[in-house]
């Protein structure tokens, strides 16, 4: 829980202008409540710090610490078990 909120204050601060507040989409990018992506560390990881979607509008986080990014995926899971749960 306490790593999930450390994710909502830093996804709050660079993500939610483009996937919304919460992680529900509505911006400029998915909700990202049903992606993949958070629940493969690896690619998840990489996905920020590497850049590969840098052409189709998902910046390149390559100043994000591998805490930053764990809380940021804890987070967005964390928002996607409360979606699957009805909440």
């Amino acid at each position: 829980a306490s790593l999930a909120r450390q994710g909502g204050m830093i996804f709050a601060d660079k993500c939610a202008y483009c996937h919304g507040q919460l992680a529900i989409g509505g911006g400029y990018g998915p909700d990202l409540r049903v992606s993949e992506f958070p629940f493969l560390e690896d690619g998840f990881r990489s996905l920020l710090r590497s850049g590969p979607m840098v052409a189709t509008g998902m910046p390149k986080w390559d100043d994000l610490s591998d805490q930053d990014i764990a809380a940021i995926r804890q987070y967005i899971r964390s928002r996607a078990a409360d979606l699957r749960a009805g909440k």
